[in-house]
């Protein structure tokens, strides 16, 4: 949506959602659940697109469904370093750290550093 930074984007957007609705922050949060969340960095040697890789394609569509609709899987490369970064939600920490570690293995193995 725009060149400036993650949280001066989410900051806007939030203030936007704000003044579109009239409600409160409180109000438009008073259904937020916050899950557990895991994130990995894994250093990598390339930054091909990852849905041009299939064993990573297929680790990353399996733990999505087998999340569904409880959680959410993010991959994507860094910015500023030669890593990708991995993010699993979802209700159960144990369960984040799990899948968070089996999809960073499968980049690992595939993109990782030599």
């Amino acid at each position: 949506l725009s060149t400036t930074g993650d949280g001066t984007l989410s900051a806007l957007m939030v203030l936007s959602a704000l003044c579109r609705t009239g409600k409160s922050l409180s109000e438009l949060t008073c259904n937020y659940v916050k899950f557990p969340q895991k994130l990995i960095n894994i250093p990598v040697r390339s930054k091909p697109p990852f849905e041009t890789i299939a064993p990573i394609q297929k680790i990353i569509s399996q733990k999505e469904e087998d999340l569904k609709d409880n959680g959410r899987i993010l991959v994507r490369y860094s910015g500023t370093e030669n890593k990708a970064r991995v993010m699993v939600e979802c209700e159960k920490s144990e369960l984040c750290e799990r899948y968070a570690q089996e999809v960073a293995a499968v980049i690992e193995h595939e993109l990782g550093s030599v």
